[in-house]
């Protein structure tokens, strides 16, 4: 009788075995690249990386920002990648505590939003980067180099124009949503900030948006009113209309609509007045503002280290170390004429 439930716990125990002992000779996933591998890695990708390394200096920020931009264009490499996201973080913290800041919040989230490991840091960066567009009027120093949309294009006008777009599209409006989208700047800047509809994979970005208002142009039956009159009745009574059920709109996910309003709010830099708007806007998300010490915080930098000396980052401005080609000669005296020999 008990025959069976042995060779049961027999059969168990020996799977165990087999599950614990194919887990304990897994190999051991490789150990986080150092600093110091990360750095000599991505010396083979970029040229006379040390000395541009050396002479970077926090009283001139685009000079991080241009290094930074060149590891950018080597993201498939680890190693570049990461000397890229560093540096980002310090041109910014370095043109934030500059006497006269240059603008450099903002293209600095773009480079590191397209370096995000994750679609809420992505998401987070580029509202940091259309906030900061929006307060800042400066020219982009590297204006050209990506196809982004300069700051002086992100007015609140412009704003204003594409959070109505977004409005106009989830209410059916589509044909006057794309007669705003004609507009200069209004695409560009939906597409630039696409990745804050990015809501789980759910909105599609830009495309989405603009093929919903080609969908939704109008309620043809209706004319968007959302009823209409009914045939023969001498009253002149409505009804809901038949086509569009008075929803002249597409059906949209929750998430979707969202992530819509969460843009919408970071476009029009509302203030909610009411605790069910603030959570419905950002899903109560803690505030995080535009500041670059909060960068260099989510990247675990230390944002005194600013001088890059001997391999490593520091906070103190050591001279360089002259090249050898550059030392001075050393000065031998000539050899002693006989006559002057004893």
């Amino acid at each position: 009788m008990i025959r069976k439930p042995l060779i049961g716990v027999c059969v168990a125990l020996l799977l165990a075995h087999g599950v614990v002992g194919a887990w304990a000779s897994r190999p051991a996933a490789p150990p986080a690249a150092t600093p110091a591998e990360n750095l000599a890695a991505a010396r083979m990708r970029v040229k006379d990386l040390d000395q541009r390394l050396g002479a970077l200096d926090p009283a001139q920020p685009e000079g991080y920002f241009l290094l930074a931009e060149d590891l950018a264009a080597e993201r498939q490499d680890p190693a570049c990648r990461a000397l890229a996201r560093q540096l980002y973080a310090l041109a910014g913290l370095a043109d934030h505590r500059a006497a006269r800041p240059s603008g450099l919040l903002r293209p600095v989230c773009l480079g590191l939003a397209e370096l995000a490991s994750s679609q809420s840091e992505k998401r987070w960066l580029r509202a940091m980067a259309l906030q900061a567009g929006t307060d800042d009027e400066r020219p982009d120093p590297k204006a050209g180099n990506r196809p982004r949309a300069s700051p002086a294009e992100v007015t609140d006008r412009l704003a204003l124009e594409l959070a109505t777009v977004l409005g106009y599209v989830r209410s059916g409006e589509g044909r006057r949503a794309q007669r705003l989208m004609e507009r200069p700047g209004v695409t560009e800047l939906l597409q630039t900030y696409q990745d804050l509809l990015d809501e789980s994979g759910l909105s599609g970005g830009a495309d989405r948006v603009i093929a919903l208002a080609a969908q939704y142009p109008f309620c043809t039956e209706c004319r968007n009113r959302r009823v209409v009159s009914v045939p023969g009745d001498k009253n002149r009574r409505f009804k809901i209309c038949p086509r569009c059920a008075g929803v002249p709109g597409p059906r949209l996910e929750t998430a979707e609509v969202l992530s819509q309003l969460r843009l919408e709010s970071a476009l029009l830099k509302g203030i909610h007045r009411l605790w069910s708007a603030q959570l419905a806007a950002d899903g109560d998300r803690p505030l995080l503002d535009p500041d670059p010490e909060e960068l260099a915080a989510r990247l675990r930098l230390d944002p005194a280290a600013m001088f890059f000396r001997d391999g490593v980052w520091t906070s103190v401005n050591r001279p360089l170390p002259t090249p050898a080609s550059q030392a001075p000669a050393v000065q031998t005296p000539p050899p002693a004429s006989p006559a002057d020999r004893p």
